[in-house]
């Protein structure tokens, strides 16, 4: 996700930009589909090795954040897992949203490597 906007950030400065923009997301995206192409029959099996929802987000990659709330909230109990997949989805990409406008809008090594000012 940071390799993407800081490579389409810079691209972004006028109207005419908008041409090379697009060229070089669909060139992203592109190499991205090329190098999933191996796996496509398989791409199931790499997903969940990637991302082992099915043992519960208790046990997993972001389990410090549900353990802490489960504190407070019992959330394992109210809500489905499905429901709190949806959530650790839309709750990691909230958290990344700052740093990648950062680099979109004022794209440089720097900030690549630091994602501040």
């Amino acid at each position: 996700l940071p390799f993407f906007f800081c490579i389409l950030g810079p691209r972004y400065n006028s109207w005419s930009g908008w041409k090379e923009l697009v060229k070089v997301g669909l060139t992203v995206i592109l190499t991205f589909a090329l190098c999933w192409l191996p796996f496509v029959s398989t791409a199931g099996d790499v997903l969940t090795r990637m991302f082992p929802f099915n043992r519960g987000l208790f046990e997993d990659k972001v389990a410090n954040f549900w353990c802490s709330i489960s504190v407070l909230v019992k959330v394992r109990d109210i809500f489905a897992r499905v429901t709190l997949v949806r959530a650790a989805l839309f709750f990691t990409l909230i958290s990344v949203l700052p740093s990648q406008i950062l680099l979109f809008r004022e794209s440089s090594p720097h900030k690549f490597y630091t994602c501040s000012d």
